[in-house]
């Protein structure tokens, strides 16, 4: 719930940037961030329950307890996984722009290939989501989806050639992110 959530504001932004650019332009979307943020610190500040009944924990313990999160291979592993994937999803927001403006696409038009890919992604993901609540299917989705993911980050430069290509790139892409 939290991904798909996550990912439905993702594409809900995809469509109101362009709007929000005419309307207030970068600047005005850098203070609408701002103000959304410091109304955020209000709703966690007076809203949400505190959870400080507690007691506090020894400094010591949780030096121990960071250092074998830190030392377990596996999440080591996964947290490295995590850093590249999202290094790669910030790299291509500096790319894929560029490439549909170069292709002819105007940066307001740009919606029109992010939203359509993002919906079908969700789409073609229902399978793997469906799939990986069985224990023993979980490793075959988790490796399908990093290979799909590498085969087509292999393919990019053949993929950002004209606007159907970045679409497909960003289909094949989006989905098993």
């Amino acid at each position: 719930m939290i991904g798909s959530t996550i990912g439905a504001v993702f594409a809900l932004s995809l469509v109101a940037a362009p709007w929000l650019n005419q309307l207030v332009g970068v600047p005005g979307i850098f203070a609408l961030t701002g103000v959304l943020a410091i109304a955020a610190m209000g709703v966690v500040w007076r809203i949400v329950p505190s959870v400080m009944e507690s007691p506090p924990v020894r400094t010591s313990r949780l030096l121990a307890d960071l250092k074998s999160v830190l030392a377990d291979p596996q999440l080591v592993r996964l947290n490295w996984g995590i850093f590249a994937l999202h290094a790669v999803l910030m790299a291509l927001f500096i790319a894929v722009p560029f490439s549909l403006r170069d292709a002819g696409m105007p940066l307001n038009q740009h919606w029109k290939i992010y939203l359509p890919a993002m919906l079908i992604s969700f789409v073609l993901m229902l399978p793997a989501v469906m799939g990986a609540h069985v224990p023993s299917r979980l490793k075959g989705w988790f490796v399908a989806s990093v290979a799909l993911l590498l085969a087509d980050l292999l393919a990019l430069p053949w993929l950002l050639g004209g606007v159907w290509e970045i679409t497909l790139f960003l289909l094949l892409f989006v989905t098993p992110f």
